[in-house]
């Protein structure tokens, strides 16, 4: 007499095993799918808010109550300090000069009073005080410009009072001249023409002697670049930056010292 056989053959708890199996696999990849694009579409919005912190950073402000102004550098320069402008025997003027403790290659002058000097045919017996001198009188009288024109703030012999002199850009009565380099909203860049450069003299032509080092030195101020900026207010006439270009040129610090100038305000 035959019974009838109940429950399940080794075949098909192999067969359910492996379907059981099929299954948790494909849940398992749909899921791990689905995490992925979670975390790519995360991403890119941080990194953006990364970017966006770090740019910021960049700059620092400066603000003077006794100027009554303020500008934004960048932050890489340092320290800003500001003191009275450096000024050289038989020179008078009132100027302050803003400078970085990183940056010793640019300097910001704000001039408050008008510059004179008496000091005039061979200057100095030494030839790189006469350029320092010269140097000196941009920084202290440099205020801004007009068309063709930089305009200086001058007074003593030859000037009836303070006064706003025009030096105008191709050499004649009114100077040297100067070379564009570039104009950018509220700056002009130049630099000064050396007509006459410094030579090696044994009697200096007429005053000191002359040597390849001292002429080397003095001419080497030609290599200023000069930033002349239209900007005022009740407690400064006008301002200028200096670039210091004697060691080699830097566009992306000149270009910074564009920058800084036009924030002012």
């Amino acid at each position: 007499m035959n019974k009838n056989q109940k429950g399940f053959s080794v075949v098909e708890i192999l067969i359910v095993i492996v379907v059981v199996g099929l299954i948790g696999t494909v849940g398992w990849l749909v899921y791990d799918r689905q995490q992925s694009k979670s975390t790519t579409t995360t991403t890119p919005d941080t990194t953006q808010v990364t970017e966006q912190k770090q740019e910021t950073a960049k700059t620092s402000d400066y603000n003077s109550s006794e100027l009554g102004l303020s500008l934004s550098y960048p932050s890489e320069w340092g320290t800003a300090s500001l003191a009275d402008g450096p000024l050289s025997k038989y020179q008078s003027g009132e100027y302050k000069q803003l400078t970085f403790s990183k940056a010793t290659n640019v300097n910001i002058n704000f001039v408050t009073g008008a510059y004179s000097s008496p000091l005039d045919a061979c200057g100095y017996d030494d030839p790189v005080q006469n350029a320092q001198h010269a140097q000196n009188a941009n920084q202290a009288s440099l205020i801004g410009w007009e068309e063709n024109n930089i305009l200086r703030y001058m007074t003593g012999q030859g000037f009836d009072g303070p006064t706003v002199y025009k030096q105008n850009k191709v050499a004649g009565d009114t100077g040297p001249g100067y070379t564009e380099i570039s104009k950018s909203n509220k700056v002009l860049v130049y630099k000064d023409i050396n007509n006459y450069p410094v030579k090696v003299s044994s009697d200096g032509e007429g005053c000191s002697p002359i040597t390849q080092a001292q002429a080397d030195e003095a001419n080497a101020f030609a290599n200023f670049f000069h930033l002349a900026v239209n900007y005022s207010n009740d407690k400064v006439k006008g301002l200028n930056g200096q670039f210091d270009a004697r060691k080699g040129d830097d566009t992306t610090v000149r270009g910074q010292l564009v920058d800084t100038l036009n924030t002012i305000k």
